[in-house]
């Protein structure tokens, strides 16, 4: 696994090195849970401004290893507050730039009809195979592990579980029947048009510890006036609307 890790990482990086950064362009990682909003936003920035958004999506952890490597992001959407924190700690995020853009929540996509939350136990219980992200990787997979072991099923479901590597993969895993429940952000629920027979049951959230997700200007941004141009525009009313119709709850300053 550590090996596979490092081939991602390296071919992460050999494709954000492939192309120069313009100087009219905002390079900027985002989270995979968060891609399809981003894509929303970015349609929206650029309908007001003169730059161009780049979109690179990835596991949390992934992107922010690349940015430790040095890869020319601008800004990081991530989906946690620890890795903006430590890029910012370790004088790689810029000081006072970071602030928690959205919070998400956790929720378990099966088979069936509509269910809450008084059956998620029993279906983990009774599902052959749980789909989630990785732990180490994807703070949605770090919230599932958590919910798991506050329901006492940590042991009972560990030779059940499968792995991607962020809930973008996870959702279509279950989607195409090769899961029978998987732990996914409820926002890809709204981004995506869930089959009738599926049901989403929303995680309790006092299960696991809460999904801020926070946003941070790089050091190494080539044009730290545009990239804050962008961060400012996801504190604005309509980025806020914006985000809160995508299935988040907006925290935003």
């Amino acid at each position: 696994m550590r090996d596979g890790l490092k081939l991602l990482l390296l071919l992460g990086l050999m494709a954000v090195s492939s192309a120069s950064a313009r100087a009219d362009e905002i390079r900027v990682a985002v989270a995979a849970n968060f891609l399809a909003t981003a894509r929303q936003l970015e349609t929206a920035f650029e309908a007001e401004h003169d730059h161009e958004v780049t979109l690179i999506a990835g596991s949390t952890g992934l992107l922010y290893a690349q940015i430790v490597q040095g890869a020319p992001f601008d800004l990081l959407l991530a989906a946690d507050q620890v890795r903006p924190e430590s890029l910012e700690e370790a004088g790689l995020g810029v000081a006072g730039s970071r602030f928690t853009y959205a919070a998400g929540q956790l929720s378990l996509l099966v088979p069936g009809r509509q269910g809450d939350a008084n059956e998620l136990g029993q279906v983990l219980q009774q599902a052959r195979r749980i789909a989630m992200a990785q732990p180490a990787l994807a703070p949605y997979g770090l919230a599932a592990e958590q919910a798991l072991t506050a329901l006492g099923l940590d042991d009972e479901t560990a030779h059940r579980r499968v792995y991607g590597l962020n809930v973008a993969q996870v959702y279509a895993v279950v989607i195409t029947g090769n899961a029978d429940a998987g732990f996914v952000a409820r926002a890809a629920t709204h981004q995506n048009v869930v089959p009738a027979d599926f049901r989403v049951i929303d995680v309790p959230t006092e299960l696991h510890a809460p999904v801020h997700q926070d946003a941070i200007l790089l050091s190494g941004a080539s044009d730290p006036i545009a990239a804050r141009r962008f961060l400012d525009f996801l504190r604005s009313p309509p980025a806020r609307a914006l985000i809160e119709s995508a299935g988040y709850s907006s925290v935003a300053p």
